[in-house]
């Protein structure tokens, strides 16, 4: 079974994730794509509980990298293969972003 069954069927990811050739990483060129259309879907899929998801539909996803982790480090006992995905992304900040302090 493909474990990444589901997420291929997601749409393509609209702008500002739509050019994966933007996207800087390790990983393959379908991997981004696929990481960027799990992106778009949680922000901005019908009935999206993701806190401030209209405030996020302009996060630009900028780098995929998956990277083995050294045996021993975070408390694996050696020996143990681990591996560690990073995402890196962009998105400025807008006063929707920001709480307003008690004071104001």
């Amino acid at each position: 079974m493909d474990p990444l069954a589901r997420i291929r069927t997601f749409p393509k990811a609209p702008a500002p994730n739509d050019d994966i050739s933007a996207i800087r990483g390790n990983v393959p060129s379908e991997h981004k794509q696929l990481n960027a259309n799990c992106l778009a879907y949680h922000i901005g899929g019908a009935g999206s509980k993701v806190f401030a998801n209209g405030l996020l539909n302009d996060m630009k996803l900028v780098e995929v990298n998956v990277r083995q982790k050294r045996p021993g480090v975070g408390g694996e006992a050696q020996g143990t293969e681990r591996w560690e995905c990073e995402t890196v992304c962009e998105i400025e900040v807008k006063e929707g972003l920001c709480a307003k302090p008690p004071w104001s």
